[in-house]
């Protein structure tokens, strides 16, 4: 199974498809960062034999996956290599679709918007407001 390194611009369409099609996903920030990125990455997925998401513990995705992601610490090249490996060699199923549900439930507009309400209230609208 081969890496493959692309150092270019994609469609919109064209990272869907690629995410659609990549067997394993690796996002390894070494700060929170790239959840969108994780998170596209799933929401593409099909469920019946989804990929694997190798992902930074560090990422604030992190807490969103839990246990439906391989957890790795970037600072560490043989945990990355190791979780590529057991991801390559994985595959999650049932197990990981359920937390495509799950994230497809949570990520909403409106799970968003609900968060960013009780916030707004407490402290203002001349304040800033956004949801972390």
């Amino acid at each position: 199974m081969p890496i493959i390194y692309e150092n270019r611009s994609f469609t919109q369409a064209e990272i869907a498809g690629l995410y659609r099609a990549a067997r394993v996903c690796v996002v390894t920030p070494l700060r929170d960062g790239m959840n969108l990125v994780a998170k596209e990455y799933i929401a593409a997925q099909d469920p019946s034999d989804p990929g694997v998401l190798v992902l930074s513990k560090f990422a604030g995705a992190a807490e969103d996956f839990g246990e439906d992601a391989l957890l790795v610490n970037p600072r560490l090249s043989d945990e990355i290599a190791t979780a590529i490996s057991r991801a390559a060699r994985t595959s999650f199923g049932n197990w990981t679709a359920a937390g495509l549900r799950s994230l497809r439930i949570t990520s909403t507009m409106l799970a968003w918007a609900g968060s960013a309400r009780p916030k707004c209230l407490r402290i203002g609208p001349s304040q800033n407001c956004t949801p972390r």
